[in-house]
């Protein structure tokens, strides 16, 4: 029994192999502090990992970081849904230590939630690379996106996000492109 869920760990593993890694999530190397003012703002999301199965059917997907009391974040995440074109979202508080975000949601679904994102690089004006790992017992799946606070910016990120990954001494990911055709 055992070796055949490790036989389909492995094959899966392989078969997304930039997603699905054994071990523990990794540390990322991010030895910058956040400033608050210059982050906080309305962020488009132009790129994403391929495995982020929890957007899949989502465009014009908008994140608001807004400050708040205690050294906290104030988060909301909408999008459209390219099936019934209606607008979904979450809200969360971020508790920010560093770069990294622990941010604290509840999802009608999966009930309260907290997930650990770290911004692996940043200018605070234009753009952010974020990245995030969740631990399933000896495996570990890792996240990726591009924010950017124009919805107009057509700039291709791959050199800095091939960057900032080398930078926090985490493997890179494939990344994909966001739909924002037709967005209020």
């Amino acid at each position: 029994m055992m070796f055949g869920l490790t036989i389909i760990c492995c094959v899966t593993a392989a078969a997304y192999g930039q997603f699905f890694n054994l071990g523990r999530c990794p540390e990322p190397h991010t030895p910058f502090v956040l400033d608050f003012d210059r982050f906080a703002g309305k962020y488009y999301e132009i790129e994403r990992s391929f495995n982020n199965w929890d957007e899949v059917g989502g465009k014009c997907p908008t994140s608001y970081y807004i400050q708040i009391p205690d050294n906290e974040l104030l988060v909301i995440h909408s999008d459209i849904s390219e099936i019934t074109n209606m607008q979904s979202g979450l809200i969360g508080k971020a508790t920010v230590n560093g770069a990294k975000l622990s941010i604290h949601y509840h999802s009608p679904i999966m009930g309260d939630k907290t997930r650990d994102v770290w911004v692996i690089d940043t200018d605070h004006d234009t753009f952010a690379i974020l990245w995030a790992c969740t631990n399933y017992g000896f495996i570990h799946v890792t996240y990726g996106w591009t924010l950017v606070k124009k919805s107009y910016i057509n700039r291709d990120f791959s050199a800095q996000i091939q960057a900032a990954f080398k930078r926090a001494k985490i493997p890179l990911m494939s990344m994909r492109k966001v739909d924002h055709t037709n967005c209020p």
